[in-house]
């Protein structure tokens, strides 16, 4: 068993970037289905980004999290418009 589990992180660690891609895509389609299927957005977007801070944290560390939190924040500030919440932009996926 240990064999086959050194081969998958192999596997894995050679394909990383696609595979991140892949769970990116993955989490855009899960989104969009779960908002037709009547799950409200901003629980969605506040779910996702609850897990995706989590995750930061702990690979990243408190201090750099915080580095890029306020490089984020500066970004928005500075270059975001003003608007109204809307409704994501579709992935362009067939239904």
């Amino acid at each position: 068993m240990d064999e086959n589990r050194k081969h998958i992180r192999d596997l894995i660690a050679a394909n990383a970037g696609a595979l991140a891609g892949n769970l990116r895509n993955l989490w855009v389609r899960s989104i969009e289905d779960l908002q037709d299927g009547g799950v409200d957005l901003a629980a969605l977007a506040d779910a996702m980004f609850d897990v995706g801070l989590t995750y930061k944290i702990a690979i990243e560390g408190k201090h750099r999290t915080v580095e890029t939190l306020r490089a984020v924040a500066d970004m928005l500030e500075e270059k975001l418009p003003d608007a109204a919440p809307r409704r994501a932009a579709k992935s362009g996926r067939p239904n």
